[in-house]
């Protein structure tokens, strides 16, 4: 086999038909017009201001804090939403190919592991600098209005450069290893969320020597930021060093894909699958709601199929394993600091803020799960030409992923408890639970009406992850925009929609409250669960609208017909009345005969 000069096959045909496809074009159109969005939500929040500027310095103070408003609003939006489409862009790079059975045809010619991978990573990598480099007009169409330093924007290109390079990457090196899309997405997601919380742990254990700068920039939302926040603490060299970082982890990544690719490939089309050890029984997070009322097999077939025999695979559980002992660690730490201090702490509405976000993240994926898995393999078709109602079957699936919600809600509720015991204000125990109840109810009814409605599971599964993203991290910041960053009642009320700063606010309010002689403390705490009871009504509302919009849409959806009981002569009778305009038009055409 001689040696081959160029991007190689794979890259030429992968790159021809990724550029025929019009969602590539709209996805970099919307990528910009969010960030436009961002711009102008913080200049009509900010635009009363010029009218008060009174002499050049208060011009130029009121530009200062404009621009850095710009700056937070625009990067914190890109490095978001990058985060979140370069994950989804090679995630499913090798894994679709191994389902599909085409990988296997690739490794039976002539073309080397490197040949397959890099020309695969290479087209999705020059469809990520293609989106990031869309948006580079609109940072520094910011400095028009001054009071942006052009460093920290490049600076903070770099780094959006190194996180799509990286996060790319190593979605990519995990399809090696996964067999489903969601599970690379999955284990992605978990580990960026570990890289991010690694400095937070480290300030909240009392590190009192300043962490070397590799350590600092795993968040690199601070080494984005950090213009702006701590002056002089990071220049362009150290992001020139972040970009170097992310660049040789991926390299890295690239020479693991390339040396496994081929065995992993060959073992696993051949690998018969196992029943599960006892020692792996404790990673299914499925178990524990056996203990929940269930339901017969006559009853539902498809609900007792879910919940008693669908298992998860094995990095989806390796997934839950990692969250689950996360939650129960900073859970009961915040606990223990209930009970052995007075004074207030700050861990309690942080776990609860970022355990229920995380936690409704990894649901939404399920929910879209739940059906599309079945539809790509086969095994929905099935299930169709049954005679089991349509009903049944999406009620079947929603309460398999519903039931991940209720065990979701405990931990939080038992946050609240202790507080509740501690402070002897119980309302807002029982709100929080509903509230979580709800934002999963809608998240759930969400995934499962995208995964009835689109035919391709991985565009099902990023619209999900990119709707519930926005609701949760952009909902709050539109509402705080708007509302000209005033904290009153009725924006902290608004700001409840979104689930991490709504289960974080409620904890907060709890830790705040305490009945004495006088009556209550802090009075306002009535106002917020107010207006959580309100979110939890309208949560449940939207779950069932989708809910019942699924059950209409779900036969066109899938391609069933009506499922009709009784005989086909029944079925296919004609009404009285349409029976009765049917005898005119018969006997005229009898007696033309």
């Amino acid at each position: 086999m001689s040696f081959r000069w160029g991007p190689g096959p794979v890259f030429h045909y992968e790159w021809v038909t990724s550029s025929r496809r019009w969602q590539m074009y709209a996805g970099r159109s919307l990528f910009v017009l969010l960030l436009l969005a961002a711009l102008f939500t913080v200049w009509y929040t900010d635009a009363n201001q010029y009218s008060s500027a009174t002499g050049l310095s208060g011009y130029r103070k009121i530009l200062a804090e404009m621009g850095e408003k710009f700056f937070y609003a625009v990067v914190g939006t890109q490095l978001t939403l990058v985060l979140l489409v370069a994950p989804a862009l090679t995630a499913g790079a090798v894994c679709v190919d191994k389902t599909r059975g085409t990988l296997l045809h690739l490794l039976t010619t002539d073309l080397t592991n490197a040949e397959i991978i890099l020309g695969k990573l290479a087209t999705r990598l020059v469809t990520l600098f293609n989106l990031v480099l869309c948006t580079f007009p609109v940072l520094f169409l910011c400095t028009l209005e001054g009071g942006i330093d052009p460093d920290a924007l490049i600076g903070a290109f770099l780094i959006t450069l190194g996180i799509a390079i990286f996060t790319g990457t190593l979605a990519l090196t995990l399809s090696v290893w996964c067999r489903k899309t969601y599970e690379v997405l999955l284990a992605v997601y978990m580990i960026v969320f570990l890289l991010l919380i690694v400095n937070p742990l480290l300030r909240f254990w009392g590190l009192k020597v300043a962490p070397p700068f590799w350590i600092e920039a795993l968040n690199f939302y601070w080494v984005a930021f950090a213009p702006y926040m701590i002056p002089g603490a990071i220049t362009l060299a150290d992001d020139c060093a972040f970009l170097g970082g992310c660049v040789l982890a991926a390299v890295l990544f690239v020479m693991a894909a390339v040396w496994r690719v081929r065995a992993v490939a060959i073992r696993q089309s051949s690998q018969v699958t196992k029943p599960r050890g006892r020692w792996l029984r404790f990673l299914d997070l499925g178990r524990l709601t056996w203990w929940l009322p269930g339901f017969g097999l006559d009853f539902n077939p498809v609900l007792w199929r879910e919940w008693h025999r669908k298992r998860p695979s094995r990095w989806v559980r390796a997934v839950w394993t990692v969250y689950v002992t996360l939650a129960l660690i900073f859970t009961g730490t915040a606990i223990w600091q209930y009970f052995a201090t007075t004074n207030r702490t700050e861990l309690g509405p942080f776990v609860n803020a970022f355990q229920v976000a995380l936690g409704l993240l990894l649901v939404s994926v399920g929910s879209v799960t739940a059906l599309s898995e079945e539809r790509v393999r086969g095994t929905m078709d099935l299930l169709l030409t049954t005679t089991i109602p349509t009903w049944k079957i999406v009620w079947g699936k929603w309460w398999g992923v519903y039931r991940t919600v209720i065990l979701l809600s405990l931990l939080p509720g038992m946050l609240m408890f202790a507080l509740a015991c501690r402070n002897d204000f119980w309302p807002g125990v029982q709100v929080m639970v509903g509230l979580v109840l709800a934002y999963g109810a809608a998240v759930t009814s969400f995934g499962l009406a995208l995964a009835t409605w689109n035919r391709r599971p991985g565009r099902a599964l990023a619209l999900s992850v990119i709707v519930y993203v926005a609701i949760t991290a952009g909902w709050f910041l539109i509402v705080f925009l708007l509302l000209r960053w005033s904290f009153s009642d009725t924006a902290q009320g608004l700001a409840i929609g979104s689930p991490w700063y709504g289960s974080g606010l409620l904890t907060a309010d709890m830790e705040s409250q305490r009945i004495t002689g006088a009556g209550l403390q802090y009075p306002s705490a009535f106002n917020h669960l107010g207006w959580a009871i309100l979110w939890t009504v309208l949560y449940a509302l939207a779950a069932a609208v989708l809910l019942a919009l699924t059950l209409a849409t779900f036969n066109a959806s899938l391609g069933r017909m009506p499922y009709y009981p009784g005989p086909v002569h029944e079925a296919v009778r004609p009404t009285r009345a349409r029976a009765a305009r049917a005898r005119p038009a018969a006997a005229r055409l009898v007696r033309r005969q």
